[in-house]
């Protein structure tokens, strides 16, 4: 961990970080703005219809069924702890797969400049 530090450190003083000038009143670019990395499915989202909905509904409805999953589906058997992918809890890891899988493609989606909804 202290080399990966180190490393990374030296990487961020070699290579600085492409920061964008202030933004002032005159200078607004609305039509270009992206959202970080890891909302970008959110903005992907937003662009299907009504911003509540597609924008704080659904990831928040997304959220709580996670944090749920553990709760409601069934449990693995005590024999099956410690294993990747156990047999008791296939519903929960499916779930997980497709939520997964759904927040990918909404995130290249967003990236692709022709991606229009």
């Amino acid at each position: 961990m202290v080399i990966a530090g180190v490393v990374l450190l030296f990487i961020s003083l070699a290579f600085p970080a492409p920061i964008e000038r202030p933004i002032t009143q005159a200078i607004v670019d609305i039509e270009n703005a992206r959202a970080p990395w890891f909302f970008l499915w959110v903005q992907q989202l937003l662009k299907m219809g009504d911003p509540f909905f597609w924008g704080v509904a659904i990831p928040a409805l997304l959220l709580l069924l996670l944090a749920l999953l553990p709760y409601v589906l069934p449990q693995a058997q005590e024999s099956e702890y410690g294993r990747w992918w156990p047999h008791g809890n296939r519903i929960a890891q499916a779930i997980l797969i497709l939520i997964t899988l759904a927040m990918i493609v909404l995130t290249i989606l967003s990236i692709l400049p022709t991606a229009q909804l």
